[in-house]
This record gives C-alpha cells, sequence and structure tokens, in this order.
C-alpha cells in the first residue's frame, strides 16, 4: 500500500511539474509574469486552446487591501486528481490548496499549491515571433472557446501572426472573486475593477516583450476595450470595440428599442403582453401590499 502511494503521489508531482514548465516558448521569452500558469493540456478538442487561471487582487484601488481573489477552481493538472477522485478545496486567499481525499480507499493526503483566480483561455496556433497579442474582453457571460477557434479576431490574428487571449469578466463564468453575491461582494463588480484586471492582465502576459496589444469586445465588452484604450494607452495599442455603447448610461433606453423590434417582427402579440404585465408591475410598487405579492408570484 505504501509503495503505491508513494506511486501516486511521484505521478501527481511530476504532472505539477509539467504543468509549470512546458508553457510556449513565446511567453517565456517574452518574461511574463510566472502568475500565468500554462496549462499542461487543452480543455478542448481544437488543441490549440488552453485553459488557464491568472492571480488578481480582489481591490485594486485600496493599497491597504491585498486580498487576492478567494478563487475555486482547477487546472488541467488538477483534472488529473479527479480521475484519480480527489477533491479540490480552499484554504486560503492567495493560492488553491489542492489534496486528495478519496484514492482509492487510500488515506493519503498530498497538498499541491496552484495559483487561480481569473480564467483566461489562449490560442498561439497563428504566433509568429514578434507578432501582436490579441485579447478578446470578456463581458456578462462565462467565455467560449469558440471565439478562439472560429471568430473575426482569429482571421485577423492568423494575417498579423498574432497570439490571441480571452480574459474572462470577474463575477462571470468560472471567475469568481468572492464566495458568494451578497451585496457587500459585488461591490467589486464595476467597470473600474474590470479595466484594472485587464491592464494587470496584459503587464503580465506581454512582460517585457513590448509586443503591441489590440483588445476586442462586443455590447459592454466593447465598450471595456475603448475605455482600456483611453484609460490605459501605455498598456492598450487598439481596440476593436463592436456595438459598444461606450457613452455610459445610467437609464439606457435605447437598448430597449432594439429589443422592441426584434420582439415587433416575431410577434405583435407578444410585445403587448409585455408593455401590460410591465405596467402592472409598476401598480403593484406603489400599491399597499403589492411588493409582497411581486414577491410571491416570481419565488
Amino acid at each position: 500500500m505504501v509503495s503505491r502511494q508513494i506511486k501516486m503521489a511521484a505521478l501527481v508531482v511530476m504532472m505539477v511539474l509539467a504543468t509549470l514548465v512546458l508553457e510556449p516558448r513565446w511567453l517565456n521569452e517574452a518574461g511574463a509574469s510566472e502568475r500565468f500558469l500554462a496549462a499542461a493540456s487543452p480543455t478542448t478538442t481544437r488543441k490549440v486552446v488552453t485553459d488557464s487561471w491568472v492571480k488578481q487582487r480582489l481591490d485594486h484601488f485600496n493599497p491597504a487591501d491585498t486580498r487576492a481573489w478567494n478563487q475555486v477552481g482547477a487546472t488541467d493538472t488538477a483534472f488529473i486528481l479527479l480521475i484519480m477522485s480527489c477533491s479540490i478545496n480552499k484554504y486560503s486567499q492567495n493560492v488553491m490548496k489542492i489534496h486528495t481525499e478519496c484514492i482509492k480507499g487510500s488515506q493519503l493526503i498530498l497538498p499541491l499549491f496552484v495559483v487561480l483566480s481569473q480564467r483566461y483561455f489562449r490560442n498561439d496556433e497563428y504566433y509568429r515571433d514578434g507578432g501582436p497579442l490579441f485579447i478578446f474582453v470578456g463581458g456578462e457571460e462565462p467565455m467560449k472557446t469558440s471565439w478562439l477557434e472560429d471568430s473575426h479576431m482569429m482571421s485577423l490574428a492568423k494575417t498579423y501572426g498574432a497570439a490571441a487571449f480571452f480574459l474572462e469578466h470577474r463575477f462571470y463564468g468560472s471567475s469568481r472573486p468572492t464566495e458568494d453575491v451578497s451585496t457587500q461582494s459585488l461591490a467589486y463588480l464595476t467597470a473600474e475593477q474590470a479595466l484594472a484586471d485587464l491592464a494587470d492582465f496584459v503587464v503580465g502576459v506581454r512582460g517585457k516583450s513590448g509586443a503591441k496589444v489590440v483588445l476586442f469586445g462586443r455590447s459592454y465588452a466593447g465598450s471595456l476595450a475603448a475605455w482600456s484604450r483611453l484609460k490605459y494607452p501605455h498598456l492598450v495599442d487598439g481596440a476593436v470595440a463592436s456595438s459598444a455603447p461606450v457613452l455610459a448610461k445610467a437609464n439606457f433606453y435605447e437598448f430597449f428599442y432594439g429589443i422592441t423590434i426584434e420582439l415587433q417582427e416575431e410577434s405583435p402579440e407578444c410585445i403587448a403582453n409585455i408593455r401590460a404585465a410591465t405596467t402592472e408591475m409598476k401598480l403593484l410598487l406603489t400599491a399597499e401590499g403589492g411588493p409582497q405579492k411581486l414577491t410571491q408570484l416570481f419565488r
């Protein structure tokens, strides 16, 4: 039994070392930060797309608050542990303590420390020495590998020999800075914090290479791309903002014009029903007992 445990421990250690060492040559030569842990194996059928994590600060604007994201996640190395019937638990703010608890009846406890925080994808299929870095900015949705497989950005990456990235937005998908989404936690869900995440990512992934950096985004993420170019011109050389509402407004009623047109084409009756329901909800919000009734209806 002891011999079997030693062999399994050695296997896991080798997997971790492979994860830390086998990074693409261009990333190492660029002097990128050690926080960028390259995955040892791809997570998609396209071998060119890899799934990785980068450490981020919870609050970029409070010098006294040095906390990192309180993140639970798994790299491909951790996936090897999962196959071996292991569990992943979080024990500190800055590191993940991946340990085995249930290896086929064994009592082996093997701690492995892996920095996990904000998730990103990478595709260096078209990268050529000296090429730019294209970063697709994540918005209010989980990120998908398809944006790094078949998209306008990837067509441009092939033309210009760029390395391509996709950075997931904080609080969306697998990139969760806090354990919950309480009001206190959501105080860290701001465009300013997201922009700082992007800036920190650019600094780390570009390293000392001096590579040109171009951000891509659509809708809200397109706004982030454009704002990053304005706020961090020393880091971002260009931004492609598709359908981006760059003029921030508290009451962005123009957005609903497009929605109305789409629904109208599908079903005029749908528009009438939505308008009637909205009117009724407004009346309930100001009526005695109305808010309680809405709570019951939508519980």
